[in-house]
């Protein structure tokens, strides 16, 4: 008999299944059996005994049960925390099988860095919103690292983040762009410099030692990045306030607050009000737009279709 068989016939020796992995996870949510068993329709003893198989078949407890409460031991825990990952990756399988052959609505959840702005969703989204209007769109706006994490557990399909230094493992990046940044002020503000165009490094260094700043914040990759790259280049630029949000950033230097480095693509919604002053620089600042997936042998089409239709 060869290996592939051996396999299947050893599969009900596995310690481990689905549906009371998946009961012992209510128990651990609920914090109670008798709860457990009215969300999942089953009466309280009927849950007590899935969850005693399992914790038979592995050989060691996986709660601590008191006349009041249910706490999970630390193997219980443990147990926990890796299995949602198995749960959220089966979920998505399973949804990713009815969308390609059984013709279900199709659902793309993409996840968006906050440190990306506004600006930027129109190339994120239209042209494969015009191709594929019949496609759901759940979209998670949060840092980098909580989308990756998002992204490592099956619970997004896309990630389009900033600033990844090295991905998880099972994680791939698809595209980058590179996305150069502006100085940006108050409209009445007054700059030392020779050139109409062009803001040389000398006359940056000279002008932002007197300024207030407003810059992204440093729990942001982007913002850790843009602190080094003022530093290298000896640029005192102390933030009197920071923010992961662009948008609210081109506001506040609108308000007088200070001055800002911000990327030329999150510009274009204000460009017909004039809220803020664009100044160009001679060396740019530049950071790395990333859009990541998870690694695997086949992808739906329609997530294919939608990191193809990019623009940026």
């Amino acid at each position: 008999m060869n290996q592939k068989y051996d396999l299947m016939t050893d599969m009900h020796e596995y310690p481990v299944d689905l549906y009371a992995l998946n009961l012992f996870r209510l128990v651990a949510d609920c914090g109670s059996f008798t709860q457990a068993g009215k969300r999942a329709g089953l009466t309280q003893s009927a849950v007590t005994r899935q969850v005693q198989g399992l914790e038979e078949r592995l050989g060691l407890p996986l709660l601590e049960r008191t006349t009041r409460s249910v706490r999970l031991t630390p193997a219980g825990a443990h147990l926990l925390a890796e299995s949602s990952t198995l749960f959220a990756a089966l979920g998505g399988t399973i949804r990713q099988i009815r969308e390609q052959y059984a013709e279900a609505p199709k659902l793309l959840r993409v996840g968006i860095s906050r440190s990306i702005g506004l600006a930027y969703l129109p190339g994120f989204f239209n042209a494969h919103r015009k191709e594929h209007p019949d496609t759901s769109t759940d979209v998670v706006y949060d840092s980098s690292s909580t989308l990756l994490e998002l992204l490592g557990n099956g619970e997004l399909d896309v990630g389009l983040v900033t600033a990844v230094a090295k991905l998880p493992k099972g994680l791939v990046k698809t595209h980058r762009f590179h996305d150069a940044f502006t100085l940006i002020t108050p409209p009445s503000a007054t700059i030392e410099r020779r050139s109409k165009t062009l803001l040389t490094m000398s006359e940056l260094r000279k002008n932002a030692a007197h300024q207030r700043w407003i810059l992204p914040s440093e729990a942001t990759g982007t913002g850790r990045v843009l602190r080094r790259w003022l530093d290298e280049n000896e640029i005192e630029a102390t933030a009197s306030v920071q923010s992961a949000n662009l948008d609210l950033i081109v506001n506040l230097v609108s308000l007088g607050m200070g001055w800002g480095l911000v990327p030329n693509r999150a510009l274009p919604l204000y460009a017909r009000r004039r809220v803020v002053k664009k100044v160009p620089l001679r060396d740019r600042f530049e950071r790395e737009i990333a859009v990541i997936i998870r690694r695997s042998h086949e992808h739906p089409r329609h997530l294919e279709e939608f990191v193809r239709a990019i623009l940026f």
